[in-house]
């Protein structure tokens, strides 16, 4: 007999024995009673569904062993009307709104009055048998304490199927005994029910508490940051206000008293010195503050505050400062007025007047525009008919020969190599210099516009154009500019109306075929487009001024960046057969070489 693990809502595991014809409501029924919770306020729910206590173990698609989840249910519960419809064993029905509390015993009572006849004393030895989800009721025993909510009734239309079996005295009994089976053991689970029942209401308070807490502390921080910021912005904003009048004043105060000490003479100084009072002190303390401002504004060499600080950190005022110095020799410049110079006349000045400048970078993106020479070339039917199809093709031809292996291979040693020898350079530095040789190389652009009929629009554009070029060049031609379209590559995917992005940067440069999508069902170029400014021409002549187009373009050669190979030098030839060696190679391949021909008897051997 497998088992269900059910999670009640107080993280507790109960494990409830279940066969194949055990219906979901009684493995509810079991967890509540066992863990002191009430099966009207609760359902069971496995991955996210919930299951339908009217079910069987082996209709519900839970697996052996399984384990589901018992949560509160979110409806409102309680009695509830449902809609029966009673079938007898000729195949006739009556349907009646019931109420869900009621008995199996209440609705055959019920519907005896519809159907005219009593249901419930067969006669003959007979019982009453209500069969529902093929599990039988029998007996009026049985009938009497099933409810309709207890077989999993709780709402819509159910069919419950009525006939009248003759019983034996021994299978009476055997209803009898398990009745009285079923409600001696709801009655050892009912045991413990109420002091379960109040330890999780006692939780739930607990819990409703601590959230009600929780709710109240995290609105009183808000409230509290929300005043204390209010409350920093106004300090700030006052702090603010009054740096700026302190400022104000200090500058003014400056520049009196750096007028006042540029024009007295240094025999005045040592006189306010010599007195000794404090008002003298502060006058030549500010005075020198004064000068050491005025002396790092104007920026000048011979700076003294060095001087005045002694080797205590305190400030020496009886050091004489050179105040007629720096009044006559440095005199206030306008740093507002100050300009770097200008880098063509720095290169100009230090290479002279002949000398040749670089031009600037040019931008990403050129505004500019060609000639585009647009051309339309309608689809020949004629040509499309010789063409030769492909679906005659020989087998043979998808076949790999010999050939084919060797060329698959060396683009695999290919591969590995420049994987082995790819130098330790980031992927974004690769891709830059990549898009930088592209532009470089690729000038000009053709772009091929496919039309829904298969005609086909070739235009001019140059490589740094925006993106939003094309798709003006397109709303140009349409009869209609209102008309809504699509540019699109050959997976449907679009291509980007962008002006900020060239045509290189979005994979249309130096040649592609961009498909027109139309947000209407539009499907014929002579309704769409304009015949003025656009020629038509055959396949021929349109590649005749592509390749013309082209011609300004170079060869891209990709930044591949490997390192070179190990030079073999003696100590790496050494390095090499050392490591080729091994303890279980067998004997040296390398053999002496044999004597020469030539060599005297005596050194052959005999």
């Amino acid at each position: 007999m497998s088992g269900v693990t059910v999670i009640c809502p107080n993280s507790r595991r109960c494990i409830v024995k279940v066969t194949p014809s055990t219906h979901l409501r009684k493995v509810l029924e079991e967890a509540c009673l066992k863990q002191g919770f009430d099966v009207d306020t609760h359902e069971l729910k496995h991955h996210n569904r919930v299951l339908d206590g009217a079910l069987p173990f082996r209709l519900s698609g839970l697996p052996n062993n399984a384990t589901v989840e018992m949560i509160r249910i979110s409806r409102a519960s309680g009695p509830a009307n449902v809609e029966i419809a009673l079938q007898i064993s000729d195949g006739s029905r009556k349907l009646c709104t019931l109420n869900n509390e009621l008995t199996l015993l209440d609705v055959l009572t019920k519907f005896s009055s519809e159907f005219g006849d009593d249901l419930l004393h067969c006669g003959d030895g007979k019982i009453p048998v209500c069969v529902y989800m093929n599990k039988e009721y029998r007996g009026e025993a049985e009938l009497s304490v099933t409810t309709l909510k207890s077989i999993g009734i709780s709402s819509g239309r159910s069919l419950i199927r009525y006939s009248a079996q003759k019983v034996s005295e021994e299978e009476l009994s055997k209803i009898a005994d398990r009745l009285s089976d079923e409600k001696a053991r709801k009655e050892k689970l009912s045991e413990g029910f109420d002091a379960r029942r109040a330890e999780n209401q006692r939780r739930e308070q607990i819990e409703r508490q601590r959230e009600e807490d929780f709710e109240r502390e995290r609105c009183e921080s808000e409230e509290s940051t929300a005043r204390r910021l209010a409350r920093h912005e106004g300090t700030s904003t006052l702090n603010s206000e009054r740096k700026e009048a302190t400022a104000t004043s200090t500058t003014g105060a400056s520049e009196e008293s750096s007028n006042s000490v540029t024009t007295s003479s240094s025999g005045s100084t040592h006189t306010a010195l010599a007195t000794g009072s404090p008002l003298s002190r502060l006058e030549h303390l500010q005075s020198l503050l004064s000068h050491v401002n005025m002396s790092l504004n104007l920026n000048t060499e011979d700076f003294f505050a060095d001087h005045l600080v002694t080797e205590n950190g305190r400030i020496d005022l009886n050091v004489q400062a050179p105040l007629s110095n720096l009044a006559t020799q440095q005199q206030p410049s306008n740093s507002a007025d100050f300009r770097f110079p200008n880098a063509s006349q720095e290169v100009s000045s230090v290479r002279g007047p002949e000398a040749e400048v670089h031009p600037l970078p040019l931008p990403r993106v050129c505004t500019t525009k060609c000639d585009r020479k647009a051309m339309v070339v309608v689809k020949d039917k004629e040509a499309s008919a010789s063409t030769p199809s492909t679906a005659n093709i020989d087998d043979k031809f998808f076949e790999l020969t010999v050939h084919d292996a060797q060329s698959l291979q060396r683009d695999l040693r290919e591969q590995v190599r420049a994987h082995e020898q790819r130098a330790l350079i980031p992927r974004e530095f690769i891709a830059q210099r990549n898009r930088e040789l592209k532009e470089d190389v690729y000038k000009h652009t053709v772009i091929r516009f496919q039309l829904a009929d298969k005609t086909t629009i070739q235009a001019l554009f140059l490589s740094r154009e925006p993106v939003s070029h094309i798709y003006e060049f397109i709303a140009n031609g349409l009869q209609d500019r209102r008309k809504r379209f699509d540019l699109c590559f050959a997976l449907n995917q679009k291509v980007p109306n962008d002006a900020d992005k060239h045509l290189i940067d979005a994979g249309l440069a130096p040649t592609s075929t961009v498909f027109v999508r139309f947000h209407e069902k539009v499907n014929d170029y002579a309704l769409l487009f304009c015949k003025t400014g656009l020629t038509e021409t055959t396949r021929d002549e349109a590649d005749s001024v592509s390749k013309q187009w082209l011609s300004a373009n170079g060869v891209l050669q990709r930044y591949d960046p490997r390192v070179a190979d190990e030079s073999l030098t003696a100590q790496n030839v050494a390095k090499r057969q050392a490591d080729s060696k091994s303890d279980y190679g067998g004997p040296s391949k390398h053999r002496p070489p044999s004597p020469s021909i030539s060599a005297p008897k005596w050194f052959k051997k005999k």
